[in-house]
């Protein structure tokens, strides 16, 4: 069962959807079996001039969301959520500029969204994610872009496990100007340190939208 992507979408600033003319837009991916306020400790802190929508993801898990199907390995999957998500950023129209940050599965939505249109996203931020495909005939195309990509990996995640970040962060490094940070003893989850250095990073790449 799948279901609209801006379904129970939160928003940091809803009115500013109506007139977006001169202000940036952060969307935010979460992770499997989650909800849009996953998310909600970014949402709130993003810094003036930034709105933020927290998307959920399109297919069913129980009484949640997630974006691919968690029981095998679905880059499909992940593809046709990027695709649902820029399908909706496509009609929104009117924001001069977009980032992406996303939370697990949401981070890998995020990149393949990179990979499909490297020159329409300002960044992308993934936290404790991973890649959807290793590979991608796309790369190329990010990497003659280079885009600002933050990746952020807890040292004690016991659900994307270290190997999977480490992939990641080394596609960062060859396609985008990356950022990578670590953090001691943090799980699958996210913590102070890691929201601060999330919108200290949309404030840095944010600009003039």
């Amino acid at each position: 069962m799948t279901r609209p992507v801006a379904a129970g979408a939160l928003w940091s600033d809803a009115s500013a959807a109506a007139d977006p003319r001169g202000r940036h837009l952060v969307v935010l991916l979460h992770g499997a079996g989650g909800v849009p306020g996953d998310l909600a400790p970014v949402l709130d802190a993003l810094p003036a001039g930034v709105v933020g929508v927290s998307l959920a993801g399109r297919l069913v898990l129980r009484d949640r969301w997630a974006w691919a199907d968690v029981a095998r390995s679905d880059a499909p999957g992940f593809e046709e959520s990027a695709a649902a998500v820029a399908g909706w950023l496509a009609g929104q129209g009117g924001w001069p500029s977009v980032g992406l940050v996303g939370f697990s599965q949401g981070g890998a939505v995020a990149v393949q969204m990179l990979r499909a249109d490297p020159g329409r996203f300002r960044y992308a931020v993934t936290l404790s994610a991973f890649l959807a495909r290793v590979r991608d005939r796309r790369d190329a195309a990010v990497a003659a872009v280079r885009p600002p990509v933050l990746v952020c990996h807890g040292d004690r995640d016991d659900v994307v496990p270290e190997p999977w970040a480490a992939r990641l962060a080394a596609w960062a490094a060859r396609n985008a100007a990356a950022t990578t940070r670590w953090y001691e003893g943090l799980a699958h989850t996210m913590d102070d340190r890691e929201v601060a250095d999330v919108v200290a990073f949309v404030g840095e790449h944010a600009g003039n939208a």
